[in-house]
């Protein structure tokens, strides 16, 4: 699967991120307009933010968003709560619209659960308004 979607016709960089709840396995295809890379689970966990973090094709205000989410998530491993999910998106958050940046959205997926933790609606996001969303089965 990850191989078709690499190889399909692309306008813009993205992050996928593909997961697989029975398996209790998930990945991130990093995409940019030419090139593609894949992010391994690594203790159970692998995250994505709007910057690569396997291709080399670094920089930018936040571009270490990614090693930071990921070094607090660490911290907690296997039981990671949806309290330390929210303290770890705390961390990385963008200060607001005052230095013309602001995290708008931040989802933490976790697979073996079919939940996605999101932050939405508040400038950052991670300032409140948190949801559990559960997906069937």
């Amino acid at each position: 699967m990850l191989a078709g979607l690499a190889a399909l016709a692309r306008t813009m960089g993205m992050n996928l991120l593909i997961a697989g709840a029975r398996e209790n396995r998930a990945v991130v295809l990093e995409l940019s307009g030419r090139r593609q890379a894949v992010v391994p689970l690594i203790a159970g966990q692998v995250v994505t933010t709007n910057f690569y973090q396997a291709l080399d094709i670094t920089g930018g205000v936040g571009s270490d968003r990614s090693a930071t989410l990921a070094a607090r998530l660490r911290r907690t491993g296997s039981r990671t709560s949806p309290a330390d999910l929210r303290q770890a998106l705390v961390a990385v958050a963008f200060p607001g619209p005052a230095s013309g940046l602001a995290t708008i959205q931040s989802v933490v997926f976790l697979p073996n659960k079919l939940t996605a933790e999101v932050a939405i609606g508040n400038l950052p996001a991670s300032a409140g308004r948190f949801f559990s969303v559960r997906m069937p089965r």
